[in-house]
């Protein structure tokens, strides 16, 4: 742990260079530099107002009000304001009160992120441990060095607080320990994903509904336990249209804005909170004013409108000049790696049609001539190393009883449900490597579950 928890700090020092660069993302401030900045000011309230900070802190009894009077100039604490949970608000939280004891270094952040990283990856290796054939330490040290997942849980973002409620979670469920801790590190974990990534948790959710229904329901008996899994799925999505009308509409609103996030542009708002969003290649029709943050348009041109109520879907229209000046919402150059996506438009048949794009998106890229920076390399060279470890392991697999081939379709699902996510939604490469390091994680962890050392060694020493 000694060791691991070392490495772990080496490649948080490699994370800060790179991330709290000034140049990083084309100059557009990356969430890690603005959940230390966001965080700080967060923070600087407690000084000045200690019952406004724990307000804020808590978010009991937040309004518009409160804050625009202390957070009127960040921006991640309101980019999901119209989500139920906003994720970012409450890394936000914890970096602030981290602050107390940093004194504003992103080192000290770092080392706290570390080391809940570290604890979510012990917890997945005593959890999965009786399911693996390899030595304990050649396997804590595998998870360890899975490049995706050693690289983002080492830095101040979502993912190490996302490793470490998973971890609790793996550790919940799976591991023969007292009714009342189990009870306890289950809560824990679910509210940590929740508020953390309520995606994750929904994905793994699928994964253990299906674990419950093939070791308790149906004992066993694989077969039965994938057709009723997804009957029930179906009749569920069906009994329920209408949510799941909404889940399609909320995927396709995600899809939508980190579109045009990925593309670059600038989303001005008027007097009602409508925004209107113009292309790069627009501005020549627009007077934009960075000293006071305001665009005025010069000449006649089209745009899209997004509506304030719920931001989806856009209107196409035209405008024309007209002395009025609108305020700056969010202006972005683009990601050098974006990429385009068939759009969902809100309907389940297109969602449908999409899978087979959304999974290479998100499991194959980057491709050799993908945009993106020299990083998407390392990413490339994983999914490639990833993919003959699976490989490997099937070619020198073990047989496997009823509880390790459980378990193995159980990770599969998350896998699989998360994969999609992020592919139907995310049309930017550097974002899908960061998104989908539980993904690679899971898959890693088949492998290891599949593969049979002695079978190994045994063809090894005889060739």
């Amino acid at each position: 742990m000694p060791a691991a928890f070392s490495l772990k700090i080496l490649i948080g020092i490699l994370f800060l260079a790179i991330y709290l660069h000034p140049d990083t993302n084309n100059s557009v401030p990356s969430d890690a530099m603005r959940f230390m900045s966001e965080s700080k000011q967060l923070n600087d309230v407690a000084q000045k107002n200690p019952a406004d900070y724990l307000t804020l802190v808590s978010g009991i009894g937040e309004d518009k009000a409160l804050i625009k009077k202390h957070l009127s100039k960040t921006f991640l604490w309101d980019s999901s304001s119209k989500s139920v949970i906003n994720d970012s608000r409450n890394m936000i939280r914890l970096h602030s009160i981290i602050h107390f004891f940093s004194h504003g270094s992103p080192y000290i952040h770092m080392l706290f992120m570390c080391f809940f990283a570290l604890i979510g990856l012990r917890n997945i290796f005593i959890s999965l441990l009786p399911y693996v054939a390899i030595k304990p330490i050649i396997f804590f040290v595998a998870l360890l060095i899975i490049p995706s997942t050693l690289f983002w849980t080492s830095g101040i973002l979502k993912e190490p607080i996302l490793l470490f409620g998973v971890g609790l979670l793996l550790r919940a469920f799976l591991v023969k320990d007292t009714l009342v801790k189990r009870i306890l590190y289950g809560i824990i974990a679910s509210f940590i994903l929740v508020n953390i990534k309520p995606y994750v948790i929904a994905c793994i959710a699928l994964g253990i509904f299906f674990f419950i229904l093939y070791k308790f329901v149906f004992k066993q008996k694989i077969i039965l336990s994938i057709i009723s899994f997804f009957i029930i799925l179906i009749s569920v999505a069906l009994l329920f249209n209408g949510r799941t009308q909404k889940v399609v509409s909320y995927l396709s609103m995600k899809q939508f804005h980190f579109d045009h996030i990925g593309k670059g542009g600038l989303f001005v708002a008027n007097e009602n909170d409508d925004l209107f969003y113009f292309e790069l290649y627009q501005y020549k029709n627009l007077k934009i004013n960075n000293q006071d943050s305001t665009v005025e348009l010069i000449h006649p041109t089209k745009s899209v409108k997004i509506f304030r109520r719920n931001r989806y879907p856009s209107t196409p229209c035209f405008l024309s000049p007209n002395n009025q000046k609108w305020k700056i919402h969010y202006q972005v150059p683009g990601a050098i790696s974006y990429i385009k996506t068939t759009p969902i438009n809100k309907s389940i048949v297109q969602l449908i049609k999409n899978i087979p794009e959304a999974l290479v998106n998100s499991y194959a890229r980057p491709f050799l001539k993908d945009p993106g920076s020299s990083l998407r390399f390392p990413a490339m060279f994983e999914v490639w190393i990833l993919s003959l470890l699976l490989l490997f392991s099937f070619l020198y697999r073990r047989s496997l009883n009823k509880d390790q081939m459980g378990m193995i379709i159980s990770i599969f699902i998350f896998t699989i449900s998360l994969l999609l996510i992020i592919g139907w939604t995310t049309p930017v490469i550097g974002a899908i490597f960061r998104y989908r390091f539980p993904a690679q994680l899971a898959l890693a962890i088949v492998a290891f579950i599949l593969i049979n050392p002695e079978k190994f060694i045994k063809r090894k020493s005889n060739g």
